[in-house]
């Protein structure tokens, strides 16, 4: 009797060992900042170029701080007046695309 409540406390044991084992080599990623930029374009521009270039989806917040996201992939674009401070957060931290990469590059150049 106390050798098979003994046994079962030890399985469980051995079976929350190899769990937590297995939690801590899988990677959560969680999202990571990427890109920071800042630019002087307008914040509408901005926005509208961000949002066809990354293919975004509706922009929330307000004009001062707005933020968007697609698939793995959130736009943050704060205003402060003088210029536009932009960040880039994927999952995991993963890197652009050299898609995502070139429109990023042609609307911090847009005027």
């Amino acid at each position: 009797m106390i050798v098979r409540r003994y046994g079962v406390f030890a399985a469980l044991l051995l079976i929350l060992v190899a769990v937590a084992g297995v939690a801590t080599v899988v990677s959560r990623g969680g999202e990571r900042l990427v890109v920071r930029a800042t630019s002087k374009v307008s914040s509408e521009t901005l926005r509208d170029c961000l949002a066809s270039g990354l293919g975004l989806g509706a922009w929330q917040g307000d004009t001062h701080v707005m933020r968007a996201s697609a698939f793995g992939l959130r736009v943050a674009v704060a205003d402060n007046g003088h210029e536009r401070r932009i960040g880039l957060f994927t999952a995991g931290g993963r890197a652009l695309s050299s898609g995502q990469s070139s429109a990023l590059q042609s609307c911090l150049a847009a005027n």
